[in-house]
Protein backbone atom coordinates (compact mmCIF):
# COMPACT_ATOMS: atom_id res chain seq x y z
CA UNK A 1 0.00 0.00 0.00
CA UNK A 2 2.83 2.12 0.60
CA UNK A 3 4.20 1.60 -2.73
CA UNK A 4 0.62 2.32 -4.08
CA UNK A 5 0.27 5.99 -2.29
CA UNK A 6 4.12 6.73 -3.06
CA UNK A 7 3.77 6.39 -7.10
CA UNK A 8 0.19 7.92 -6.84
CA UNK A 9 1.95 11.10 -4.68
CA UNK A 10 4.22 11.32 -7.70
CA UNK A 11 1.56 11.08 -10.70
CA UNK A 12 -0.09 14.16 -8.60
CA UNK A 13 3.05 16.20 -8.82
CA UNK A 14 3.44 15.50 -12.12
CA UNK A 15 0.01 15.54 -13.12
CA UNK A 16 0.20 19.21 -11.55
CA UNK A 17 3.94 19.95 -13.11
CA UNK A 18 3.03 20.97 -16.59
CA UNK A 19 -0.35 20.01 -18.24
CA UNK A 20 -3.09 21.86 -16.27
CA UNK A 21 -5.53 19.02 -18.01
CA UNK A 22 -4.56 16.51 -16.02
CA UNK A 23 -4.98 18.22 -12.93
CA UNK A 24 -7.92 16.29 -12.61
CA UNK A 25 -6.57 12.66 -13.35
CA UNK A 26 -7.13 9.76 -11.03
CA UNK A 27 -5.76 6.26 -11.12
CA UNK A 28 -7.60 3.23 -12.57
CA UNK A 29 -5.06 0.84 -12.50
CA UNK A 30 -1.74 -0.38 -12.74
CA UNK A 31 0.65 -2.72 -15.11
CA UNK A 32 3.67 -4.17 -15.32
CA UNK A 33 5.82 -3.51 -18.52
CA UNK A 34 9.15 -5.22 -20.01
CA UNK A 35 10.80 -4.58 -22.99
CA UNK A 36 14.28 -5.61 -24.99
CA UNK A 37 16.32 -2.10 -25.16
CA UNK A 38 19.43 -2.60 -27.04
CA UNK A 39 22.48 -1.42 -26.24
CA UNK A 40 23.66 1.59 -28.68
CA UNK A 41 27.29 2.39 -29.76
CA UNK A 42 28.35 6.02 -30.17
CA UNK A 43 27.17 6.81 -33.49
CA UNK A 44 24.08 5.72 -32.56
CA UNK A 45 23.53 2.34 -34.12
CA UNK A 46 22.31 -0.42 -32.52
CA UNK A 47 24.76 -3.07 -31.63
CA UNK A 48 23.52 -6.37 -32.75
CA UNK A 49 26.14 -8.65 -31.40
CA UNK A 50 24.40 -8.41 -27.61
CA UNK A 51 21.48 -9.64 -26.61
CA UNK A 52 18.89 -7.37 -25.24
CA UNK A 53 18.09 -5.92 -21.83
CA UNK A 54 15.16 -6.55 -20.37
CA UNK A 55 13.86 -3.61 -18.45
CA UNK A 56 10.70 -3.51 -16.31
CA UNK A 57 8.54 -1.29 -14.37
CA UNK A 58 5.22 -0.68 -12.29
CA UNK A 59 3.40 2.04 -14.48
CA UNK A 60 0.72 3.80 -12.99
CA UNK A 61 -2.80 4.10 -14.97
CA UNK A 62 -4.72 7.24 -14.79
CA UNK A 63 -7.82 8.90 -16.38
CA UNK A 64 -8.74 12.30 -16.91
CA UNK A 65 -12.13 14.07 -16.76
CA UNK A 66 -12.02 14.22 -20.24
CA UNK A 67 -11.27 10.65 -20.83
CA UNK A 68 -7.26 10.73 -21.72
CA UNK A 69 -5.36 7.92 -20.49
CA UNK A 70 -2.10 8.49 -19.09
CA UNK A 71 0.67 6.91 -17.48
CA UNK A 72 3.16 7.53 -14.82
CA UNK A 73 6.53 5.96 -15.05
CA UNK A 74 8.20 5.92 -11.64
CA UNK A 75 12.00 5.97 -12.08
CA UNK A 76 12.92 3.55 -8.41
CA UNK A 77 10.67 0.92 -9.63
CA UNK A 78 12.83 0.33 -12.83
CA UNK A 79 14.56 -3.10 -12.50
CA UNK A 80 16.96 -4.78 -15.32
CA UNK A 81 15.32 -8.26 -14.77
CA UNK A 82 18.11 -9.46 -17.35
CA UNK A 83 21.77 -7.68 -16.21
CA UNK A 84 25.07 -8.00 -17.25
CA UNK A 85 27.79 -5.13 -17.72
CA UNK A 86 26.21 -4.13 -21.27
CA UNK A 87 23.73 -2.87 -19.44
CA UNK A 88 26.10 0.18 -17.98
CA UNK A 89 26.76 1.53 -21.56
CA UNK A 90 22.35 1.99 -22.35
CA UNK A 91 21.37 5.38 -21.23
CA UNK A 92 19.18 6.15 -18.90
CA UNK A 93 17.14 8.15 -21.41
CA UNK A 94 17.06 5.09 -23.68
CA UNK A 95 15.37 2.78 -20.86
CA UNK A 96 13.01 5.47 -19.85
CA UNK A 97 11.84 5.99 -23.34
CA UNK A 98 11.86 2.09 -24.23
CA UNK A 99 9.44 1.97 -20.89
CA UNK A 100 7.03 4.27 -21.89
CA UNK A 101 6.75 3.14 -25.33
CA UNK A 102 5.94 -0.37 -23.83
CA UNK A 103 3.52 1.21 -21.87
CA UNK A 104 1.31 2.94 -24.58
CA UNK A 105 1.50 -0.23 -27.08
CA UNK A 106 0.84 -2.51 -23.43
CA UNK A 107 -1.84 0.15 -23.21
CA UNK A 108 -3.51 -0.10 -26.36
CA UNK A 109 -3.58 -3.81 -26.53
CA UNK A 110 -5.31 -3.60 -23.23
CA UNK A 111 -8.07 -1.76 -24.68
CA UNK A 112 -7.49 1.68 -23.06
CA UNK A 113 -6.81 4.21 -25.91
CA UNK A 114 -4.86 4.44 -28.84
CA UNK A 115 -2.76 7.94 -27.73
CA UNK A 116 -1.27 8.63 -23.98
CA UNK A 117 0.61 10.68 -22.30
CA UNK A 118 3.42 9.35 -20.59
CA UNK A 119 5.09 10.52 -17.18
CA UNK A 120 8.32 10.72 -15.65
CA UNK A 121 10.88 12.38 -13.18
CA UNK A 122 12.61 14.37 -15.31
CA UNK A 123 16.19 14.09 -13.59
CA UNK A 124 17.38 10.75 -12.38
CA UNK A 125 19.72 9.71 -10.48
CA UNK A 126 21.49 6.52 -11.98
CA UNK A 127 23.33 4.26 -9.53
CA UNK A 128 25.63 0.74 -9.26
CA UNK A 129 26.82 -1.65 -12.36
CA UNK A 130 25.13 -4.57 -14.16
CA UNK A 131 22.24 -6.08 -11.69
CA UNK A 132 22.72 -3.58 -8.86
CA UNK A 133 21.81 -0.31 -11.42
CA UNK A 134 19.17 1.23 -9.29
CA UNK A 135 17.08 4.73 -10.73
CA UNK A 136 15.73 7.26 -8.14
CA UNK A 137 14.23 10.60 -8.27
CA UNK A 138 17.13 13.33 -8.19
CA UNK A 139 15.26 14.81 -5.25
CA UNK A 140 11.67 15.47 -3.40
CA UNK A 141 11.23 17.70 -5.36
CA UNK A 142 12.13 16.92 -8.64
CA UNK A 143 10.01 18.34 -11.29
CA UNK A 144 7.95 15.48 -13.40
CA UNK A 145 7.95 15.81 -17.68
CA UNK A 146 5.79 14.17 -20.28
CA UNK A 147 5.69 12.57 -23.07
CA UNK A 148 2.35 12.60 -25.26
CA UNK A 149 2.45 9.25 -27.82
CA UNK A 150 0.24 7.89 -30.71
CA UNK A 151 -0.15 4.15 -31.55
CA UNK A 152 -1.23 3.02 -34.62
CA UNK A 153 -1.78 -0.88 -36.14
CA UNK A 154 0.45 -2.18 -38.93
CA UNK A 155 -1.01 -4.43 -41.45
CA UNK A 156 1.54 -6.88 -41.77
CA UNK A 157 2.10 -7.03 -37.98
CA UNK A 158 -0.24 -7.75 -34.76
CA UNK A 159 2.40 -5.21 -32.78
CA UNK A 160 0.78 -1.46 -32.32
CA UNK A 161 3.65 0.89 -33.69
CA UNK A 162 3.91 3.53 -31.06
CA UNK A 163 5.30 7.32 -32.54
CA UNK A 164 6.03 10.14 -30.05
CA UNK A 165 4.38 13.04 -31.21
CA UNK A 166 5.40 16.02 -28.34
CA UNK A 167 6.85 16.79 -25.62
CA UNK A 168 7.68 19.27 -22.36
CA UNK A 169 10.53 21.47 -22.29
CA UNK A 170 12.11 19.55 -19.58
CA UNK A 171 12.31 16.46 -21.59
CA UNK A 172 12.98 17.27 -25.11
CA UNK A 173 13.07 14.37 -27.54
CA UNK A 174 14.67 11.42 -25.75
CA UNK A 175 16.90 13.41 -23.44
CA UNK A 176 16.77 12.71 -19.50
CA UNK A 177 19.08 14.62 -17.11
CA UNK A 178 21.06 11.86 -15.49
CA UNK A 179 23.35 12.39 -12.31
CA UNK A 180 25.58 10.59 -9.63
CA UNK A 181 26.16 7.85 -12.26
CA UNK A 182 28.40 4.78 -10.95
CA UNK A 183 30.39 2.54 -13.31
Amino acid sequence: MKKFLSFFAIALLAATAAKAQTSDAVPIGSMSVEVGVDEVANDGTSLTTRSKIIVGSDVLVLRTSEGQIEYAIKSSDIAITNPDGSVDKVATAQIVTALAEAAVAQGYLYGYTDEATVWSENCIVRSGSGEYTTFAPCSSTTKSCWRDFVVTESPSSFEPTVKLEGSCPDCPGTSYTTVNTVR
